[in-house]
């Protein structure tokens, strides 16, 4: 009993900590001033902004921080259609076809917000993170729920 005890003890503590990263050790200064640098740079040429985020950066965390840093920065959230976009989401939650068409339909509404007014909602800053990312060639996947 108490061998069963402790591996179960042993295999909780492995999954509780397995994607732990010690970032203490790395030093986001860089990083964070590359960001703000480029402060307010508009979303027109993004291959040329995800380079302006990244070249100066030596590993993909780096990079991903200043990309992450740059967005949360400069792109506003739209509350303004949270409530549409819920109710809508409720409406269609039972048709998977009409909720798909729905929301294919939204999202080219919501990118061209974005990139018109620098606004958007979670699925804007995801999908703009995951292109820039994409850019600086760093593999990046959304997950959705």
């Amino acid at each position: 009993m108490r061998n069963v005890i402790t591996f179960i003890s042993i295999l909780i503590l492995n999954v509780a900590f397995a994607q732990v990263k010690d970032f203490k050790s790395t030093d986001f200064t860089i990083a964070d001033n590359v960001a703000k640098l480029n402060h307010g740079k508009e979303l027109d040429n993004l291959p040329l902004l995800a380079h302006e985020l990244t070249y100066k950066l030596d590993s993909d965390v780096e990079k991903f921080r200043a990309i992450y840093t740059w967005v949360c920065s400069n792109i506003k959230g739209d509350l303004s259609v949270s409530d549409k976009v819920l109710y809508k989401r409720k409406k269609h939650k039972n048709d998977s076809l009409s909720y798909t068409q729905w929301n294919n339909n939204y999202l080219k509404k919501a990118l061209k917000k974005l990139f018109k007014h620098k606004k958007t909602m979670c699925t804007g800053y995801a999908y703009l993170i995951k292109q820039l990312c994409f850019l600086a060639n760093i593999k990046c996947e959304i997950i959705d729920g």
